[in-house]
């Protein structure tokens, strides 16, 4: 199961991700662990708001959450940023 949320890059839309994450979170996850994985998710969409999107409200972040049988899940944030720049070499 895939699903997929976009909000706009307001810290207030921080509430609307996090509701809409547990709402698709396994059933059999203890609260402490759904709690742990709200609030990295938490900080990563942050981090995508404020320093991807430079809190520019006309940007969106794109949030993605991969469930496979209850066995694994995979986030993906990405935000409307320039990206990183490649490291330079340790020559």
């Amino acid at each position: 199961m895939t699903r997929t949320l976009i909000v706009s890059s307001s810290l207030d839309e921080l509430e609307k991700a996090s509701l809409w994450l547990i709402r698709y979170l396994p059933k059999s996850l203890s609260e402490s662990k759904k709690n742990n994985i709200v609030l990295v998710v938490q900080e990563m969409v942050t981090n995508a708001i404020i320093h991807g999107n430079k809190s520019i409200k006309s940007k969106e972040v794109f949030l993605s959450l991969k469930i496979i049988e209850n066995t694994s899940i995979t986030f993906t944030i990405e935000d409307e940023g320039l990206g990183l720049s490649s490291l330079p070499s340790k020559e």
